[in-house]
């Protein structure tokens, strides 16, 4: 479990680059037997989806480029460098975790106040609205936010929406 106990300033200083979490996003879309890394059939597939027609010299050639351990394979940490991105050390799941919780909780405090309202609450799940998900009516907004709002101050803070996501999502 992520550690909630982050601070308002703590949410404010450059956490985990976006362009990171987003690359992160793209391996493990290609690692997807979940391995941790991606092998020359998973390169394949990915190809193939994004409509290429990789040649077998193509995957050899693109793993080679990659492989800086020589396993045949290529890790987070290979996969970031052949995208331009430094990583020193993998990315534990749980900083993982925070860095998304703390990322989404910044989407979702649209005025920046630390605090998540109900006219913020009701404008993110208007936003999230699509043609197979309906923004949940007046009711379901005000139940959501006097489940998450714990000190019944009227608003959700940053500890309050990590325990309503972690107990509602499974993260990791």
């Amino acid at each position: 479990m992520p550690d909630v106990n982050l601070r308002l300033e703590e949410l404010n200083k450059p956490s985990v680059d976006a362009g990171l979490l987003e690359l992160r996003a793209v391996f493990d879309r290609f690692d997807k037997d979940s391995s941790g890394h991606i092998d020359r059939y998973e390169l394949r597939l990915v190809l193939e989806e994004l409509g290429k027609d990789p040649s077998d010299k193509d995957i050899e050639k693109m793993l080679a480029d990659g492989d800086r351990d020589g396993n045949n394979l290529i890790d987070w940490q290979e996969f970031a460098g052949m995208m331009g991105h430094k990583v020193d050390a993998p990315m534990s799941s749980e900083d993982e975790d925070a860095a998304v919780l703390a990322e989404v909780f910044k989407v979702f405090d649209l005025d920046g106040s630390g605090f998540i309202d109900r006219t913020e609450l009701k404008a993110m799940m208007a936003s999230l609205e699509t043609k197979s998900f309906r923004a949940p009516p007046e009711e379901e907004v005000d139940a959501m936010l006097n489940d998450a709002d714990q000190n019944r101050d009227g608003k959700i803070d940053y500890e309050e929406f990590c325990k309503v996501m972690l107990e509602h999502q499974n993260w990791g």
